[in-house]
């Protein structure tokens, strides 16, 4: 590579060290090129070599990669040998936790549930190095009898396989959150074609350990319906964690939640009816003061469908240097929402090649965050407030002086009923030092030269659209 200009060499070896992360992650990485611009130069910036070079000296989590259970062996602890009756009546928690127990001897065992419905009336607490399997989400399902509880906690071990098995009916009525299953300052643990159902504050739980981060698990292919008091799926501060080709729905706050939590990766999943947003982004912290931001992590390839009036992305609380890429978005109230309650905003993060659909404001940024970029996405099929406001593809409220945004070779397009109904871009109330690069997009359905239709700004912030006098943007119906 002498040969090549120093720039040059550089995106060169951060292309390797990003696809040396996502091969550690089990992911293939296909380069995606958009009006002849190649999209490496953004996934460059996902994590800094100190993050792949931790993440590449683990040791990389088992998984049987399979949809399908495996024929038991001879060798694997039956729990239905340790007492337990599988018929819906019984409490089996004693005989599970015997066998659980048994287990623990051997590095390699294998505890088995046979179908049935086994009733627990207290937490299985795994403390170490196993695998739990059963003979398919539906054919085996454990049901947790005892209110105020966690149905399965992984704590202070690695090497857990948790397969196949059905997690059901975590109550809560009280102040206090439950999970169906916690992965609690563990290391490479894996869940994986298990399905929660009815759980109380979130299905899948990794992290939120006091004095340990738990460190490169997994979620894979798993289900979670009706959590009725949290997220889905929470990474809450951990390191390293996969969520990928799950199916998340009917989730209460959030569909997929990265809370204080580095490395993070969320591929391939499909997440619907979330009251309040589908992915959500956030520092981690208390009575305003973030302990943990949300950094280094790759949101990419997720299917997110809305219910019109929660958004498709939040984004708050010091998320770094992160990546949202090739993404769909559907039928939201704001496509994605970035904002900044308590002072904290969002820095280095880039946006790109995500699609966006049926949004009454396609961004949403209010506060102050910067060197935020925005490249190569789609904004589409606006719906127009109740209000008789128009549509945004971006709104920009509130930013501070320091605040830095690039807009660029995004595509609006589609009126919702005339061109004064939509506006590409808008800026109010915003400080004087913020700047927002607005160029080279395309947008469709306002007529070539309509200054001041496609964009408003209250005359706060500086909207650069030009470039030696003309206007970059691509205007026509």
């Amino acid at each position: 590579m002498s040969g090549l200009p120093q720039d040059k060499q550089d995106a060169l070896l951060s292309r390797r060290q990003f696809l040396k992360k996502a091969a550690a992650a089990g992911l293939s990485v296909v380069p995606l090129a958009l009006g002849g611009h190649s999209l490496w130069a953004e996934l460059i910036q996902t994590a800094s070599a100190e993050a792949v070079d931790r993440k590449d000296t683990w040791k990389p989590a088992k998984s049987s990669e399979h949809a399908n259970p495996e024929s038991p062996s001879p060798d694997w602890l039956n729990v239905k040998t340790f007492g337990a009756r599988g018929d819906g009546s019984t409490d089996d928690f004693k005989a599970i936790a015997k066998a659980l127990e048994k287990a623990g001897q051997d590095p390699d065992a294998v505890v088995y549930f046979p179908p049935g419905e086994y009733v627990v009336s207290g937490t299985l607490m795994v403390t170490r190095p196993m695998k739990i399997t059963g003979a398919g989400k539906y054919a085996t399902v454990i049901r947790l009898t005892r209110e105020s509880v966690d149905a399965v906690k992984v704590q202070g071990t690695k090497d857990v396989t948790i397969s196949h098995l059905q997690i059901r009916d975590i109550v809560n009525r009280g102040k206090g959150e439950n999970t169906g299953i916690h992965f609690y300052a563990s290391h490479n643990c894996v869940v994986e074609h298990v399905k929660v159902y009815n759980s109380d504050d979130s299905g899948i739980r990794v992290g939120f350990g006091k004095y340990e981060v738990s460190r490169n698990c997994r979620i894979l292919n798993c289900e979670i319906e009706k959590t009725n008091g949290g997220s889905g799926i929470e990474v809450i501060r951990a390191a390293d964690a996969l969520v990928h080709g799950c199916t998340v729905w009917d989730s209460l706050q959030h569909g997929i939640r990265l809370c204080g939590s580095s490395g993070s990766i969320v591929t391939a999943n499909r997440i619907s009816g979330s009251g309040s947003s589908d992915i959500s982004i956030q520092g981690f912290g208390s009575k305003g003061v973030i302990l943990h931001p949300v950094e280094d992590f790759l949101v990419e390839d997720n299917t997110c469908e809305g219910t019109g009036t929660n958004d498709g992305v939040s984004m708050f609380n010091y998320a770094l240097t992160g990546l949202l890429q090739h993404n769909s978005f559907s039928g939201h109230r704001n496509g994605m929402r970035l904002y900044d309650p308590d002072g904290y905003g969002s820095q280095d993060v880039r946006i790109t090649g995500n699609t966006w659909r049926g949004q009454e404001r396609g961004i949403f940024i209010k506060g102050k965050h910067n060197r935020l970029t925005f490249r190569y996405n789609r904004y589409a099929s606006f719906v127009r407030p109740a209000n008789g406001d128009p549509a945004y593809a971006f709104d920009i409220q509130g930013t501070g002086s320091e605040t830095d945004i690039t807009i660029e070779e995004n595509w609006v397009t589609d009126k919702v009923e005339s061109p004064a109904e939509l506006v590409a871009v808008r800026l109010r109330k915003c400080g004087s030092g913020t700047r927002i690069q607005f160029r080279r997009n395309h947008l469709e359905y306002w007529p070539a030269g309509a200054t001041g239709t496609y964009w408003m700004n209250d005359n706060t912030g500086l909207l650069i659209r030009d470039h030696g006098g003309r206007d970059t943007n691509v205007i026509g119906s």
